[in-house]
């Protein structure tokens, strides 16, 4: 079980009415694997884990921003690379503005970050789109 896995049952703990929250547990379960199964790669990738002190930080925020999605209909069945995107847009999400130094780092592997991208199926163009519909402060 990764960090990531930990602080998100840790953090998503919101109350659950019996029918209004029918299958929420369930469907956060099958998110937060799908996640930690790739922020691993994404992690390695693009050199976040090898020596990076505040790697636990990363993951905890991460675990508290999807604590707060609610998940009302079925989790999506994403392709490996496109869960790695997601995750990629979490990390980068999370450096904007809570854990500074992860911003930084990935404007140093700038050359990597678009390896990764382009690996997953997108080009750096798109991704820097959805970032900017998702993270306004970054236009």
């Amino acid at each position: 079980m990764t960090d990531f896995s930990r602080s998100f049952r840790q953090h998503s703990q919101a109350p659950r009415g019996p029918e209004a929250w029918a299958g929420r547990a369930q469907r956060e379960q099958v998110f937060s694997e799908q996640l930690s199964r790739v922020l691993e790669r994404v992690y390695r990738d693009l050199e976040i884990s090898t020596g990076f002190p505040r790697l636990s930080q990363v993951d905890l925020c991460i675990g508290r921003l999807v604590g707060s999605l609610v998940l009302d209909k079925a989790v999506p069945s994403f392709t490996y690379d496109e869960w790695s995107l997601l995750g990629f847009v979490l990390v980068r999400a999370v450096g904007e503005h809570l854990v500074v130094e992860v911003k930084a780092h990935l404007e140093d592997m700038a050359d990597k970050v678009s390896a990764f991208v382009l690996r997953c199926g997108l080009t750096t163009t798109e991704v820097n789109m959805i970032l900017r519909i998702l993270l306004p402060s970054i236009a």
